[in-house]
């Protein structure tokens, strides 16, 4: 993006990352860390714990990379799997290249993740095309067992063209197929077998933490001389909860679902935070209650066997008294920066910056956010006498120059030098409060109120009953709530707003149609014809 603008050191560090190799920097600013790396295919970026992710993930979504957040991870030594939900979707997401960024915690490095060929997900949506037998195969595929009763999680029944389903880490859900068409998709009660509220999509993930390969059952007992107990019988008959028995082959570590760049932002404490991980883990072998996991999964780590990067590229960001013990750099670089300013409301500080930055012949970026915020900054320098040039992208800005640029770019970075200065948006204008990502295109910015009529773009006329939070997935996600005939209820995530529109008939109360899509699309052929 400032390429051109580079000659030094700087230059050579860019250009020793683009072309692939492992290295070392001192001296860094956030800013320029991020720089650095904004362009990377896939992005693993390791903090050493959870304090300071938010402005590091905040900042790479700024520069529009889709970002994940992983600060959980499952053992062999895992007796619970409640949260194994959220993390592999969150792996799928790697591995499937729905994100390109995932920002964790160094412990996340000890963690054991199902190779990409086990990350099979399935996903549904209400009005989409579906093939039963694909869907049971695959989900026999996906380690899912088929019972006549859906009882415990991973288990799915069929009866006729309904699918009842116990999603991992989600709640009993039942597909209603019609022909070759998904026709609802609603939560259920399995004691009462009845259904509660209605959703328009739903994702289920691979049985992938909890699986064993059946067939090195006896393989195993005879070479770990066990005794072939009710633990043999149960282990041949149904998959274990608790166990990741004979798995080791099927699982990689967090490196290993894409292929990038890894940076690690201080690794002196990431490698300190993974030696106490380890050593945590080691010691809970000696007490654990779930000796299976142990024994099967021959599970005692070290931090050596953690530091396996599969094929990317290794950038340590650290200070200069510190080692870097997770790799061995071809290179390293120290840079020197200047930190950054917070000139909101403070516009005589920004002007005296720029001319002590313009004496010394730097090239300088403001980067106002649009053109709306153009004029007050014009106004700003022209009454001080300062030359600017307004660009519409960094790459027309003008050398040893103040070039006002009118977009958003989320990054301070200020290499001495490189005698180059880019002041951001959020230190120029102040860190708003960020917008909710919801589309409201039809309710002029606002969601539907309680007693409003709606037209949704699939199930037709419904009737708001509000806004409710649920936590369907082990995380709570705002949903509108819609009223149908017969008082179905379908719950939309906010997100999905832009599928509704305010219904616009005559003041007659109008009819609600019945949910499923069938009945609103026999309206839309009548109106048609």
């Amino acid at each position: 993006m400032f390429d051109k603008f580079l000659s030094g050191n700087f230059k050579l560090l860019q250009n020793s990352i683009e072309s692939g190799e492992n290295v070392s920097v001192f001296g860094l600013g956030l800013g320029e860390k991020l720089a650095l790396v904004e362009d990377s295919a896939f992005l693993f970026y390791v903090v050493a714990s959870m304090d300071g992710i938010t402005p590091i993930v905040d900042k790479l979504n700024a520069l529009g990379r889709t970002c994940g957040v992983l600060t959980q991870y499952i053992t062999p030594l895992s007796d619970e799997f409640d949260n194994s939900q959220k993390i592999l979707e969150v792996a799928s997401q790697v591995a499937s290249g729905k994100i390109n960024t995932l920002v964790l915690t160094a412990d996340v490095m000890l963690g054991w993740f199902p190779k990409k060929d086990k990350l099979k997900g399935l996903e549904f949506q209400v009005g989409s095309q579906i093939n039963l037998t694909r869907v049971i195969s695959d989900l026999v595929d996906m380690n899912y067992t088929r019972v006549d009763l859906v009882s415990e999680p991973c288990q799915f029944a069929v009866r006729g063209d309904i699918i009842d389903i116990y999603p991992l880490g989600q709640t009993p859900t039942r597909i209603e197929t019609g022909f070759d068409e998904v026709e609802s998709i609603k939560i259920y009660n399995p004691v009462t077998m009845l259904t509660t509220s209605a959703l328009d999509s739903l994702t289920i993930n691979s049985n992938a933490f909890v699986t064993y390969d059946k067939s090195k059952v006896d393989e195993f007992f005879l070479s770990h001389k066990l005794k072939f107990d009710d633990t043999y019988d149960r282990l041949c008959t149904a998959n274990d909860f608790g166990n990741l028995a004979f798995a080791v082959d099927s699982y990689t570590n967090i490196f290993g679902l894409a292929t990038g760049t890894i940076v690690f932002d201080g690794a002196r404490d990431i490698y300190n935070k993974l030696a106490t991980s380890v050593d945590e883990y080691n010691a809970k072998i000696k007490d654990s209650k779930s000796p299976l996991n142990v024994i099967f999964a021959d599970c005692k780590t070290t931090v050596k066997d953690c530091l396996k990067f599969a094929d990317n590229q290794l950038v340590s960001y650290q200070v200069i008294t510190e080692a870097n013990r997770l790799f061995t750099p071809q290179k390293v670089f120290s840079i020197r920066t200047l930190p950054s300013m917070n000139y909101y409301s403070y516009n005589d500080g920004l002007v005296m910056d720029v001319k002590n930055y313009l004496s010394q012949n730097y090239t300088i970026f403001l980067c106002v956010g649009s053109a709306e915020n153009l004029p007050k900054y014009r106004d700003i320098f022209e009454r001080q006498n300062i030359n600017f040039v307004e660009i519409k992208a960094m790459g027309l800005g003008v050398k040893s120059s103040l070039n006002l640029l009118a977009k958003n770019y989320p990054l301070d970075v200020i290499l001495p030098e490189e005698k180059l200065a880019i002041i951001s948006t959020p230190s120029l204008l102040g860190i708003k409060k960020k917008p909710e990502n919801i589309k409201c295109d039809f309710f002029d910015g606002e969601l539907p109120k309680v007693g409003d009529f709606v037209v949704h773009n699939f199930h037709g006329v419904g009737k708001c009953l509000g806004v409710e939070t649920l936590s369907l997935s082990n995380s709570p996600r705002d949903y509108v709530v819609i009223e149908y005939k017969g008082a179905d209820k379908l719950f939309l995530p906010v997100e999905n707003i832009d599928q509704i529109s305010k219904y616009l008939g005559s003041d007659k109360e109008p009819t609600l149609n019945k949910i499923g899509g069938v009945e609103f699309a026999k309206t839309k052929s009548k109106v048609k014809s």
